[in-house]
């Protein structure tokens, strides 16, 4: 709900919603980002806007309308303001996660809370997809479990506790997504494909108040 936060937007972007897609009910509805776009990333309104959201998602929820809310992109502090006013627990939080962006300390965070931590972009950006890819020490583990590189990513994520979405419209793409859920990568592994040089390949909701 990027250009839909604030109270009355967000409740009228939910009833939108299930008009569309003409149901009774969503399994999940989250904020897509932590701010608007209409609004500076550096504006204390974001946080403002982004609780009315919140509001209105749990009015819905309690109506039975949303059987889930939850969030994306949002960082610890987001998640501590959050928190702090919310009548309703968030189910999830969905970021970017892979070999190359540590997110253990918000997965932590969110393990500690209840919240599902949920990966994106776990190949990385589309203009960025080789970086990981093409890592050689990821390429070199992954023969070493003689499963594709795509799968180890998702493989990697899988074997600590974290939930995946992978995206394609191509069906033997997804069913080769499908099967990472057949490797098990141990600890030492996990590790060893960790980079030591971070690089986020998608948008930075850190600069988002």
């Amino acid at each position: 709900m990027p250009h839909n936060q604030r109270l009355s937007r967000a409740q009228n972007s939910i009833e939108e919603s299930l008009r569309r897609l003409q149901v009774d009910y969503i399994d999940l509805f989250i904020i897509h980002w932590p701010g608007l776009y209409a609004v500076k990333a550096n504006d204390p309104l974001n946080a403002k806007l982004r609780a009315e959201s919140w509001t209105a998602m749990e009015h819905m929820y309690r109506m039975g309308k949303l059987r889930a809310i939850g969030v994306s992109n949002y960082e610890i502090r987001h998640l501590e303001q959050l928190l702090s006013t919310a009548t309703v627990q968030p189910a999830l939080n969905q970021c970017e996660y892979h070999p190359h962006f540590d997110q253990r300390e918000l997965i932590d965070y969110c393990k500690r809370h209840n919240i599902i931590f949920q990966a994106y972009s776990s190949f990385g950006s589309p203009r960025f997809m080789h970086k990981l890819l093409e890592d050689e020490t990821i390429k070199e583990v992954a023969s070493e479990y003689n499963c594709s590189v795509t799968q180890f990513l998702l493989a990697w994520a899988i074997s600590q506790g974290v939930s995946v979405l992978p995206r394609s419209g191509n069906p033997e793409h997804i069913i080769e997504n499908f099967k990472s859920i057949e490797y098990r990568i141990s600890a030492e592994d996990i590790e060893k494909v960790r980079a030591k040089k971070q690089h986020k390949y998608c948008w930075d909701p850190a600069t988002v108040l």
